[in-house]
């Protein structure tokens, strides 16, 4: 897990509640916060999938929804229904 600080949004980084001319409670006064996150290399795969529904909505509003092999779910980078076989 990766840790880095990013600017507290309560008090816009000041450290300070702007009406109040208070400490802020949220990032105790510093301006900033620290995020934790953890980052994306790949997809994580699911044991016992053999099947993935695809759904989408048409132009008319109408639901599209197909049927895929859980392999060509894992392989496809992006899903665009019109183009799935």
């Amino acid at each position: 897990m990766k840790k880095i600080k990013v600017t507290c949004l309560r008090c816009n980084g000041t450290g300070l509640e702007c009406r109040r001319n208070e400490v802020c409670p949220t990032c105790e006064g510093k301006g900033y916060v620290n995020f934790s996150y953890i980052p994306f290399e790949k997809r994580k795969k699911l044991r016992g999938v053999k099947k993935v529904i695809v759904r989408g909505v048409n132009l008319a509003g109408g639901v599209i929804e197909k049927e895929i092999s859980y392999e060509q779910f894992l392989k496809t980078k992006s899903f665009n229904l019109y183009n799935l076989k």
